[in-house]
Parts: C-alpha cells; structure tokens; sequence
C-alpha cells in the first residue's frame, strides 16, 4: 500500500467494517459513537485523496483507482 501510494501521488486509507486487525478493538470503537469511527458502520472501501492542481489531481486519482482496481477486481 505505501508504495501504491508513492507510485500514483495519493493518499489511501482502508475503512469500514473488517479494516482494523483486531477485531475486539473496533467493536469497542464502534461502540464509542465518536464521528471519527463512524466509518466502521460503512462496507469496507478504500479512501483515495490528493492534493494539487485540478487537472493534475484529477489524473493522479484516476491512475490510483486504476491500480487499485487489479487488486480489488478478480
């Protein structure tokens, strides 16, 4: 994932449910209602952003989906 992130200029985050490794610790979090963990309700999905000129970022986020798809995609 760290070098998917180097590669395209993007950051990626995976959340939602099934996205913390300790299964115990996110129920506890979903438990908490905090906005921050609201997320964990979610399908699981993975979050791509980038900062930089329109037409720049635009492109980036369209090579990370691009990447990101071959493995999500069977």
């Amino acid at each position: 994932m760290k070098r998917l992130q180097e590669d395209t200029m993007c950051k990626m985050a995976v959340l939602g449910r099934g996205s913390m490794r300790d299964r115990k610790k996110e129920e506890e979090l979903r438990g908490s209602g905090e906005a921050k963990y609201a997320h964990l309700f979610e399908d699981l999905h993975v979050e791509i952003s980038t900062f930089a000129a329109p037409a720049e970022a635009h492109a980036r986020i369209a090579y990370a989906l691009a990447e990101v798809r071959r493995f999500l995609v069977p």
